[in-house]
């Protein structure tokens, strides 16, 4: 087997894909959440206010992601 690029790929979907990716991980994400009992929506919005929540928040959230950007 070899893998080879495709000829053509058409936009919508390299447009898709990002959103699908997020889509996906915030399902089993939802579902690993709901596993352990705790509330899926008070887990999101705990992960909102912790990224960008205070101005510390999102200096540290910069501080961090930046380099990996």
């Amino acid at each position: 087997m070899q893998i080879e690029p495709r000829q053509y790929v058409a936009p919508w979907r390299i447009a898709f894909a990002p959103f699908a990716a997020v889509m996906v991980s915030l399902g089993l994400g939802s579902i690993l959440i709901l596993w352990v009992g705790a509330s899926v929506s008070d887990a999101y919005l705990l992960l909102v206010k912790g990224a960008i929540g205070s101005t510390f928040a999102i200096t540290e959230t910069l501080t961090r992601s930046i380099p990996l950007i």
